[in-house]
């Protein structure tokens, strides 16, 4: 991992299972790795929290995309997607385990819903639509998304093509 805009080296972790996917805690103190059904996490200094290793199939395991590892809001819990399987949630303080089958369902699960930023929707197909409700401020951009949020200040926002922060003026200003 490297600081920004500098470059300069902050730390390098070295995991077993060879990922696809990358997900940090709100706290920035743990790190998780999904590669197919398994998954790792370790803390900023090395040292492993959880591997878990989940079989799935073949075609399960190339089916899975962007947004499929996600930490709590407290950072006390790992889940992962893999479509046909559905989510699976460990706690990495406890043995607790869960599984939730529909991708959209996760969100419903206490502390895994993705920070959206307040005060503003979302509507993507090819393009995305940012509205900000108290000014009816709209920004179009030609992006699909999938778009992620910085859990710290979910204005920020990401995806393949663009990386922003959300302003509007409130109206009246």
């Amino acid at each position: 991992m490297r600081e920004l805009p500098s470059g300069r080296r902050l730390l390098k972790l070295v995991f077993e299972i060879k990922g696809t996917a990358i997900a940090m805690s709100p706290d920035g103190q743990a790190i998780a790795i999904q590669g197919s059904g398994a998954v790792e996490v370790r803390t900023a200094r090395g040292e492993l929290l959880l591997r878990r290793d989940h079989a799935v199939s073949g075609e399960q395991m190339h089916r899975y995309g962007n947004d499929t590892l996600r930490f709590s809001s407290d950072g006390q819990r790992i889940a992962r997607f893999v479509e046909g399987d559905g989510w699976r949630i460990w706690s990495l303080v406890g043995d607790r385990a869960d599984h939730v089958i529909a991708r959209e369902a996760l969100d419903e699960v206490a502390d895994f819903a993705a920070p959206r930023p307040r005060d503003w929707t979302l509507q993507t197909s090819t393009k995305t639509v940012f509205t900000h409700r108290p000014s009816g401020t709209r920004i179009a951009l030609p992006v699909a998304g999938l778009w992620a949020h910085n859990p710290a200040d979910p204005r920020i926002v990401a995806c393949d093509a663009a990386h922003l922060e959300l302003r509007a003026r409130r109206a009246g200003d």
